[in-house]
């Protein structure tokens, strides 16, 4: 492992002007469970660690009916998880949040390093894009508020700037009659790595039946998390109708851009998504 300078920050301030003098050769460091691994793995050699965990005001999660929830993004993966704010108004994040990792590894990790490590198979980047949540970001050009899919570039790639930082994440509220599902295909278990995830959020008019609204985000089967467009726009307006929901998931697994197995992950995509807007109907809110 190569030396490095180690600095725990008090303030994002001190933090953003550290990210400008040394650029690309720092590296923010939060809940540590991927930044650690990197280092012994000498994937990443920073010269100085920005250790931002004593910043106030990154943690922390609230909810109002007419702003949604915001969750710092020091927020753990486990206070997430555990949360009665996010159990009661967003259940489908907390079960999401379950599914990342070991109990240990959800102690330590963070929401926003979850994201800004923008792998295509973590479990939070699907199930938040599905529900349209926002990313705040800080610079020294100030405050810019993105779509969490736009944090993903590529596979490890975030598309933030070596002298941002990532504050926290903004989730819209949930109209009537919708509904979100989260669905992680895996080799064993929860703990290991998605072979294929899909998040889903629904909007549905109950009186004519039919779907309003619908986001879908697949998960590691492409560089970044999808958007299958396709489905999307065949779906909204609708019948919910089994025929209609397994032609909307087999143009969604049309979308599928998986490097390994394809023919595997692409069939699991058409599957996965038909399970995942199934499991999202029946989790529509009735008022």
């Amino acid at each position: 492992m190569k030396n490095f300078d180690y600095v725990r920050v008090k303030d994002l301030d001190e933090a953003i002007n550290l990210l400008i003098k040394y650029g690309k050769n720092a590296q923010i460091l939060a809940g540590g469970t991927d930044v650690v691994v990197k280092l012994k793995e000498r994937s990443i050699a920073p010269e100085i660690l920005v250790d931002i965990k004593q910043i106030q005001g990154l943690s922390g999660i609230e909810y109002l009916d007419l702003h949604g929830m915001t969750i710092g993004a020091l927020t753990t993966i486990r206070e997430i998880e555990t949360s009665s704010i996010v159990r009661e108004n967003l259940p489908v994040l907390a079960y999401a949040a379950h599914l990342l990792g070991s109990v240990q590894v959800r102690h330590r990790a963070t929401i926003g390093g979850n994201l800004c490590n923008a792998l295509p198979s973590a479990d939070t980047g699907p199930c938040l894009i599905a529900m349209g949540a926002k990313a705040n970001v800080l610079g020294p050009g100030g405050k810019r508020k993105i779509l969490v899919e736009e944090i993903f570039a590529a596979s490890g790639i975030n598309t933030l700037t070596p002298e941002e930082v990532l504050t926290g994440i903004e989730i819209p509220p949930w109209p009537r009659h919708s509904g979100g599902a989260y669905i992680k295909h895996a080799i064993k278990n929860a703990v290991d790595v998605a072979i294929v995830n899909v998040g889903v959020f629904v909007v549905t008019d109950p009186y004519k039946k039919i779907f309003e609204q619908v986001r879908i985000a697949l998960g590691a089967v492409g560089p970044r998390p999808i958007r299958p467009e396709r489905a999307e726009k065949y779906l909204e307006g609708k019948p919910i109708e089994e025929g209609v929901i397994a032609k909307g998931a087999e143009l969604a697994s049309l979308d599928a851009r998986p490097r390994t197995t394809v023919e595997y992950k692409t069939e699991m995509v058409r599957v996965l998504t038909a399970r995942a807007l199934n499991e999202a109907l029946e989790n529509v809110k009735k008022a």
